[in-house]
């Protein structure tokens, strides 16, 4: 309620201390404020994903879910509606391919190629975030795509036109999967199968069924805390990590 009449005030002044207020609020109890988030069983990513970019990034939270806005909205127009509309999961692939991932070099090496409000700045980004963006857009405008998490990557999977970023997918309804990086290898679920069956392993539903929005997020910041970077930013990671997720997977 508090955020809705901040962006609701017109006069500069009462909203530049109204941001500076909700700024310190959150700040105090942003850890509470991310737990009770992925404690829910449908979060949006946006949300969730602009908290936790503060929180790791110690920036300035509405400034964050600000920047992010921007930055969505911006590379939203970059899409050609046309192609979007017509439903062509194929074609829809492409064009953000196209128009969206062939912009940016991807680089896990550094952890400010995590940060996606410095992305603009330096079209360098990481594969997971790089991920994390493309579902970001999808969920913007309803586009049935959804993360599949791995340690060292995230899958982009996509499926069919009725399903919604609020509900559980299904086997049945996956259509195709997409590595980000990867030469944009696009495959399928029996692509998978057969690459099991020839390397003799069973494959699990977990490693076939996208995640749910609050796992994608946990799963990111899991990465960032494996990640090879040096011993004082991967303490602080880890520290992050335990701070947030350990008493969420108690309850």
């Amino acid at each position: 309620l508090f955020l809705q009449e901040l962006n609701q005030e017109a006069d500069p002044k009462s909203k530049m201390e109204m941001i500076m207020l909700y700024n310190k609020l959150t700040k105090e109890h942003h850890i509470a404020l991310i737990q009770g988030l992925i404690r829910k069983d449908f979060v949006n990513l946006e949300l969730i994903f602009g908290h936790l970019t503060a929180f790791v990034f110690q920036k300035e939270p509405y400034d964050v879910a600000q920047q992010l806005d921007a930055y969505l909205s911006q590379m939203l127009k970059r899409l050609d509606k046309t192609i979007i509309e017509t439903g062509n999961s194929e074609a829809i692939l492409k064009e953000i391919n196209y128009k969206i991932t062939q912009n940016f070099i991807i680089d896990n090496s550094f952890l400010g190629y995590y940060d996606i409000t410095d992305v603009k700045y330096q079209h360098i980004i990481s594969q997971y975030t790089l991920s994390i963006l493309i579902i970001l857009l999808a969920e913007r405008i309803e586009l049935p795509v959804f993360g599949l998490p791995y340690s060292d990557k995230l899958v982009l999977c996509y499926t069919q036109s009725y399903c919604s970023h609020s509900e559980l997918v299904r086997e049945e309804d996956i259509l195709y999967y997409l590595v980000i990086g990867e030469k944009d290898l696009i495959y399928t679920l029996d692509d998978l199968k057969l690459l099991a069956m020839l390397q003799d392993e069973t494959l699990e539903l977990r490693s076939i069924l996208p995640s749910s929005n609050h796992k994608l997020a946990e799963n990111w910041l899991g990465h960032l805390s494996q990640c090879n970077f040096d011993n004082k930013t991967q303490h602080h990671l880890s520290s992050i990590y335990q701070q947030i997720f350990s008493l969420a997977e108690e309850i």
